[in-house]
């Protein structure tokens, strides 16, 4: 397993607890896309709640852009 899939996986795993965490591994990590972690984690919390909240929504339109240098 590379360093790459390991922060991937730290990512998802973040965004799923919505500790913020997420932010910053993006953040620290401007090389790596998390474009795919970022839609898994919005379907999940999708899954979880029956809805996605406006709030929750920015944050990841927010990680999106922040992830393709829109917010640099």
């Amino acid at each position: 397993m590379t360093d790459t899939t390991d922060i991937r996986r730290q990512f998802l795993n973040s965004l799923k607890r919505g500790t913020g965490e997420a932010y910053f591994i993006v953040k620290n990590n401007p090389k790596i896309d998390f474009s795919n972690q970022i839609i898994k984690g919005a379907l999940y919390i999708f899954a979880m709640t029956g809805n996605v909240k406006e709030i929750g929504c920015n944050i990841f339109l927010t990680l999106f852009l922040f992830q393709n240098n829109a917010l640099q």
